[in-house]
Order: C-alpha cells, then sequence, then structure tokens
C-alpha cells in the first residue's frame, strides 16, 4: 500500500516578493556595516586619547585639566550615538532577514532555532513596520 503524504502546509515562494526583500537585506547589511565602520573609527580615536592621558596622569597632572583639554563630554556623547545607531542597524537586518526567510518559506520556528532567539520573538520583529 503506498504510502500517504500529508499535503505541504508551506506558502508558495513569490518571487517578485523575495526578491525585494532581499534588497531590503542587502540594504540594512549596507547600513550596519557603515555604523560599524564609524564605531571602529570612533574607538580608534578614543584609544589614541586614552595614550595620550596615561602619561599625563602617571606624572600626577590635574585631572579636571585633562578632562578639559580632551573634551570628555564630546566623547561620551559620540559613543553613545554610535552605539545606537549600531544597535538599530543590528536590528533593521534582524528584521530584514526574518522577513526573507518567511517568504521564502522557513516557519518562524525555524528562524527563531536557526538565531537562537525565540520564536514569539521572530513573529514580533515580523510584524514590524519598515
Amino acid at each position: 500500500m503506498p504510502k500517504r503524504v500529508a499535503p505541504s502546509t508551506a506558502k508558495p515562494v513569490d518571487p517578485l516578493r523575495t526578491s525585494v526583500l532581499r534588497r531590503d537585506v542587502l540594504a540594512a547589511l549596507d547600513e550596519l556595516d557603515a555604523a560599524t565602520e564609524e564605531s571602529g573609527r570612533l574607538f580608534v580615536r578614543l584609544r589614541t586619547q586614552a595614550h595620550q592621558l596615561r602619561p599625563q596622569i602617571e606624572r600626577e597632572a590635574k585631572v579636571s585639566d585633562l578632562t578639559h583639554s580632551v573634551r570628555i563630554s564630546d566623547c561620551r556623547g559620540a559613543v553613545s550615538q554610535a552605539l545606537t545607531r549600531v544597535e538599530k542597524a543590528r536590528h533593521q537586518f534582524q528584521r530584514a532577514m526574518f522577513r526573507l526567510a518567511a517568504a521564502e518559506g522557513s516557519s518562524l520556528a525555524d528562524i527563531a532555532r536557526a538565531w537562537g532567539i525565540s520564536r514569539q520573538l521572530v513573529s514580533r520583529m515580523t510584524k514590524e513596520p519598515g
């Protein structure tokens, strides 16, 4: 007796939709690349400043004078902005990847397992506007 095969519940793949979603993934990847590049440059600059401060601190220079000379508050703001941009770009990239995977027929559970997160989080992210 032939084995019965359950009908497929997978949605058919729409090549036009996946093409648009693939472009979204590439745009998100470009933004993530730019954000991490900017953050990298900022961290190199911070490292350079730290190396310049070290000998002055060792020579017991007055800390209040040093903080004004390197503009610590500007550094803090720049780091915070750069990290926020990286986190936003990472989130957009993940969301775009989840949407593309779903459009290609992956279940939300499969996507969640692949990324090591909950199915509920994948569901919420795929429904986000943008």
